[in-house]
């Protein structure tokens, strides 16, 4: 697929495709779409991760007790 693109447009393409955009609105507004998508997902990402750490016996060993405001605290240490 490269090689075909690099044939079709040569060598003066660059390898971060958003970069070839002519500079303008267009291009501000696809760098600003692809940040809110980074933004936005990153939760969706990381959250069996957070699953899996809260859910592990050596972290619930040093977790406060449930439902006090320590516990709150830490969870939310966690997630950050």
């Amino acid at each position: 697929f490269g090689v075909v693109g690099c044939y079709a447009w040569g060598a003066g393409v660059q390898s971060i495709v958003i970069l070839n955009l002519p500079v303008g609105p267009i291009s501000h507004l696809v760098k600003a779409c692809l940040s809110a998508d980074l933004f936005f997902t990153f939760p969706i990402v990381i959250y069996p991760s957070v699953e899996l750490l809260e859910g592990n016996e050596h972290v619930q060993a040093v977790m406060p007790a449930r439902g006090t405001r320590e516990e709150y605290w830490t969870k939310n240490v966690l997630r950050a």
